[in-house]
């Protein structure tokens, strides 16, 4: 027993020292080239908050992303909010960075959490060990854009991974075989139910291959539970309107033939796994434990799961470019798009890790744990710490803050607050206009290159 929690303790502090690593290393990343559009908002965004079900849409009026309201809307909420909430010993330019690593640590700790939580329901461990096996392969940096679970923009952690993790919450109580719901837990999945299709851009399809997976196993298994069906049955509704509401997005970017799309995703496919070695390392270990359970015939349960769980990302791959086709995304699958079957991966990864560590005994159980550590390793030591992400744009931040001037010429050859170098002063309105709602400057300002 002492000996037990000698190790939980253990466990434990690993996992606090990861988490903190992080919130550091999120700390020191700079921001993107969305944040004051959807925050403030811009004009061209200013639609999306008028319309929480995209009704304008229907009704003939031309704006972006119909289907996304809950995201727009508690984006734009958190940052008018959250950054003047925090210390005032802190200075403004520190509690935009603030604001946003603790946004991208909440989404990093939830879904490994809940990641955890069903790796430890499928394996009967310890959901401490879980969380440390997973740990190693939740990037800041290293492997972020090919494997990366909360992306380095915070607009598409906002839009990606807290979409997820809402997915996640969803779902979870099925997975881990929940039958009865309080009047509480009823509430919460409903509003998740609405809430979760009218968010993020791959919410809707998740939403409808995940229900469709379930069920289809359930049934397999003879174990429909009439709550499930209730529940799935909502968000299969709102889902299937938030695809037909997005056909109105004028994001929708430029048209391109579906064969060349899908000529595209292989493209996007070979990036994924040529751009660094994460991912096809973690592939390749993922099969090796999948068969080492076979050849020890043990896991059966849990390599059906993992059965239903590879039929979900090939079909999910498969229909992407179903999705249509933007030319800053020309590949199809890349990071962000590529988050639901990334998931999927971490959660065989550990749990076949974990399986084989509880069947495995003396020699063998060595064996493999040496090969286990050299690889949660190689991912640690990928994550590098990135701890000057940031420096040039919050050297150019200072520069705006203090100068006397009303368009400011930036010393700095980086973008700030925006995707690329800003060389014309009246492409900075709208961030100037945040950073003066931020306390960053007196009065808006314009800024340049």
């Amino acid at each position: 027993m002492r000996r037990r929690k000698l190790i939980n303790l253990l466990l434990g502090a690993l996992l606090l020292l990861d988490l903190a690593y992080s919130f550091v290393q999120f700390y020191h990343q700079p921001l993107d080239g969305d944040v004051a559009a959807i925050v403030l908002p811009s004009e061209y965004y200013r639609k999306v908050l008028g319309s929480p079900f995209g009704l304008a849409a229907l009704r003939g009026e031309a704006y972006p992303a119909p289907n996304r309201y809950f995201c727009h809307a508690s984006m734009s909420a958190y940052f008018k909010a959250v950054p003047g909430a925090l210390p005032a010993q802190i200075g403004p330019i520190e509690r935009v960075y603030l604001s946003c690593a603790l946004f991208k640590t909440a989404m990093h700790a939830l879904i490994l959490f809940l990641l955890a939580r069903l790796v430890a329901f499928a394996t009967g461990r310890s959901w401490l060990l879980a969380a440390v096996l997973l740990c190693p392969l939740f990037q800041a940096n290293g492997f972020n854009g090919s494997i990366g679970i909360v992306q380095g923009s915070v607009t598409y952690a906002w839009f990606y991974a807290l979409p997820m993790a809402g997915l996640m919450l969803f779902f979870s109580p099925f997975l881990v075989g929940q039958t009865r719901f309080s009047a509480a837990s009823w509430g919460g999945l409903l509003l998740l139910a609405v809430a979760l299709p009218l968010s993020g851009p791959l919410a809707p399809a998740v939403a409808l291959l995940a229900c469709a997976a379930l069920l289809g196993f359930g049934w397999r298994q003879k174990n429909v539970p009439r709550q499930m069906l209730l529940l799935f049955g909502a968000i299969t509704g709102w889902s299937l309107y938030s695809v037909y509401l997005g056909t109105f997005n004028i994001e929708n970017g430029s048209p391109l033939p579906l064969p060349d799309r899908y000529g595209q995703l292989l493209t996007g496919i070979w990036h994924q796994l040529s751009i660094k070695i994460g991912l096809p390392l973690l592939l390749v270990f993922t099969a090796a434990n999948v068969w080492l359970m076979r050849r020890a015939g043990i896991g059966g349960q849990i390599l059906q799961k993992f059965g239903w769980v590879g039929a979900f990302c090939l079909l999910y791959i498969a229909l992407l470019p179903l999705g249509g086709y933007r030319e800053y995304r020309a590949t199809i699958l890349r990071g962000d798009t590529m988050l639901p079957v990334t998931v999927c991966l971490f959660f065989m990864f550990a749990s076949a890790s974990a399986w084989l560590l509880r069947h495995f005994e003396g020699k063998h159980r060595r064996a493999y744990g040496l090969a286990l550590a050299a690889l949660l390793l190689v991912f640690a030591n990928a994550d590098e710490p990135g701890f000057q992400n940031n420096q040039c744009e919050r050297a150019a931040l200072r520069q705006i803050a203090e100068s006397p001037l009303p368009v400011v010429q930036l010393q700095q050859d980086c973008p700030v607050m925006d995707w690329r170098v800003n060389t014309k002063p009246e492409a900075s309105t709208v961030n100037g206009q945040m950073l003066y709602h931020w306390g960053v400057t007196r009065e808006p300002k314009l800024f340049f290159k």
